[in-house]
């Protein structure tokens, strides 16, 4: 059994930390995060051109990419005053979604590591969007740009990225 910890942190809190790319794990995931504690993981799916080996973790603010033969960071993203609860990786490895402490549920394109869709208002009729935590993400198992989230409010919503509610 390997562990992959880091003790390294970055100075940086933009979206994708630099800092964070090319870093050795050598003792915690490095996201800078005053909460050390991860608590969702999710491989990418390998194939295609992507690197294989993949392995995402929340850990507190932070989803940080690591390589997981390496033990590199390859990236780190982060959700500045939210605490990441829970990620989900698309199937097809294009993109992963998190979702935490904000009640907002964010999807990211994995490529550049950027927010594709923000997911936080329902459609302003029927739904409002979660109203607390969220502690859960599921993707569609036939559609991929369906994806569930539940939460701490006791509801589980159903998002389609294409109308972005």
């Amino acid at each position: 059994m390997a562990e992959l910890t880091s003790s390294s942190s970055s100075n940086s809190s933009s979206k994708a930390r630099a800092g964070g790319k090319g870093a050795n794990v050598s003792g915690g995931l490095g996201s800078g995060s005053a909460d050390g504690v991860v608590t969702s993981l999710a491989f990418r799916p390998d194939g295609g051109s992507q690197m294989e080996n993949v392995l995402l973790a929340a850990q507190g603010d932070a989803v940080v990419h690591v390589h997981v033969g390496t033990r590199r960071v390859l990236s780190t993203v982060t959700e500045e005053g939210n605490k990441i609860n829970t990620l989900a990786m698309r199937a097809d490895g294009a993109v992963f979604a998190s979702a935490g402490a904000d009640g907002v549920v964010r999807a990211y394109d994995e490529a550049s590591c950027s927010v594709c869709c923000t997911l936080d208002h329902g459609d302003g009729v029927a739904t409002t969007g979660h109203t607390s935590h969220v502690f859960s993400l599921a993707w569609h198992p036939e559609d991929p740009q369906v994806l569930l989230s539940g939460g701490w409010d006791n509801r589980v919503l159903v998002w389609d990225l294409r109308v972005h509610r």
